[in-house]
């Protein structure tokens, strides 16, 4: 993936206002920024770099690597914070901004935002 980065093969963009959203985001207090996608850990840090988001921004991540089903990845990512954090977390108070149909539908299956 990072030489078709390279070698132009692969472009990823960054969406209008995210690089705004997530700095915004990264200065509230007691939000944790994490990072859900259906995309597997490894291929992350290069897909963001490409697209000019920092993949070190985000504290904790659920991944297509950790479940083949996007549904099941807020589970892992409330897991993983009270893991890392060492505080419960309600999935009512778990937000999901993302880009695609799949990614609003994995957190109303568990009644996250």
């Amino acid at each position: 993936m990072a030489a078709g980065v390279a070698n132009g093969t692969f472009c990823y963009v960054q969406l209008p206002g995210i690089a705004e959203l997530l700095k915004e985001l990264g200065q509230c207090e007691g939000v944790v920024q994490g990072l859900l996608t259906g995309n597997l850990e490894a291929c992350c840090p290069v897909k963001l770099g490409a697209a000019g988001i920092d993949h070190g921004i985000f504290v904790l991540g659920a991944y297509g690597s950790d479940a083949a089903d996007r549904n099941s990845l807020v589970p892992i990512a409330i897991a993983k914070y009270e893991g890392l954090l060492g505080q419960p977390i309600k999935p009512c108070d778990v937000v999901v901004i993302g880009d695609t149909p799949m990614d609003a539908m994995c957190a109303t299956v568990h009644g996250s935002r």
